[in-house]
């Protein structure tokens, strides 16, 4: 993952340079979500500021860095995650557009989507995970948006004149004047649902942008909120013909075999998280089948017999044929962690896997650079 943090200020107030410092900072606290490197963009005049960490995921080369300008140098962007049909929409911006591209990155393809067809048309048209900030210098607007289900979060408040954004609160957390006052909203959503929902956050001034839409700030800052996808819309489309049950299953076959190869798409080593359940060790059997060689496969085992599920994993590895590798996690890992839980987390969360999931990736970073799962099943 990258990482991504910025200032829309109307303050003057606060010297220049003030603000360069304070986003370097903001930036700077995301190094975990982007160890590569790191860049950054900022106008003087508008007083916009733009940091971006990075981990390489496609194009390893200085030419996939952001934040990156359009070709018609109108869009600069910063983005965090993936876009999964990069490809055949390069090609279509080639071909039909004539295009002309200087990185394999999917950034470019997305900063240049945009140019063609706008910001609203170009979230229609791609797949994938991401949370992304565009500066429009002709229309003078940022525009902020996460992907439909919000795997990507992007946090934003306004304090006095100036709108802050970053991929986690502890980059916000280093914004001079920032009010770390708990929301009490926040407290009923997460005794609610076990998280605190969208469009709140732990803090009072802070907000979660919703799945699925997309701010829109101007020069004036006034600010408008779009919905750019519903799943209603998606899920159920006018005049849908009854099909039968045999079809549907054939294509959901073809869109789940789809989905697995699409994210195996990466210039860096991919592997997948096996618990041995039926979504992971469903992703696994794809992947296996896709793959030319042996993929790699991670599950966690515990000491504890009763917690551990591994020998199902290795079962089912076994059974593939996959580059299998178990992480043992012993209970005083456990216990460290614990109290390392408010440092890698930003908000609370009552999810029993949290600690086992957070050790599992430190572990498998040695091998791979991208991990796909069962999760969301």
């Amino acid at each position: 993952m990258c990482g991504i943090a910025g200032i829309f200020s109307k303050n003057y107030s606060y010297s220049f340079d003030l603000y360069k410092k304070q986003l370097h900072e903001m930036t700077n606290e995301l190094h975990r979500r982007g160890p590569d490197s790191f860049g950054f963009w900022i106008s003087k005049k508008e007083r916009i500021f733009l940091g971006h960490r990075r981990l390489s995921i496609f194009d390893k080369s200085s030419k996939g860095s952001q934040p990156m300008v359009s070709n018609d140098r109108r869009y600069i962007i910063i983005y965090n995650g993936e876009i999964y049909n990069f490809l055949d929409l390069k090609k279509n911006l080639i071909s039909n557009y004539n295009v002309r591209f200087k990185s394999n990155s999917d950034t470019e393809v997305l900063l240049e989507l945009i140019s063609i067809f706008g910001f609203e048309k170009t979230l229609k048209k791609i797949v994938g995970m991401y949370s992304l900030v565009v500066w429009d210098d002709h229309e003078k607007k940022l525009f902020l948006s996460i992907d439909p289900l919000g795997k990507k979060p992007l946090y934003w408040g306004i304090i006095e004149k100036d709108l802050i954004f970053a991929s986690e609160i502890k980059s916000i957390l280093k914004f001079r004047n920032f009010q770390k006052k708990i929301n009490n909203r926040a407290i009923d959503s997460f005794l609610k649902f076990s998280y605190v929902k969208s469009p709140l956050s732990i803090y009072k001034d802070l907000n979660k942008l919703e799945p699925g839409s997309y701010l829109v700030i101007d020069k004036s800052f006034n600010i408008k909120k779009k919905k750019y996808w519903n799943p209603i819309n998606f899920l159920y489309k006018k005049n849908d013909e009854i099909k039968s049950s045999e079809t549907l299953i054939n294509e959901l076959k073809e869109v789940i075999e789809l989905s697995v190869k699409e994210r195996l798409n990466a210039d860096v080593p991919v592997g997948v998280m096996l618990s041995g359940g039926i979504d992971s060790s469903l992703v696994s059997s794809i992947a296996q089948n896709i793959s030319s060689k042996k993929i790699k496969t991670f599950t966690v085992a515990f000491q504890d017999r009763l917690f551990d599920e591994s020998k199902f994993a290795k079962k089912i590895s076994n059974h593939l044929k996959t580059d299998h590798h178990t992480v043992l996690l012993d209970l005083d890992k456990l216990n460290e962690t614990i109290e390392k839980i408010p440092e890698i987390y930003d908000e609370p969360f009552a999810d029993s896997s949290q600690i086992p999931t957070y050790l599992i990736c430190k572990n498998i970073k040695k091998k791979v650079t991208v991990a796909l799962s069962g999760d969301g099943g």
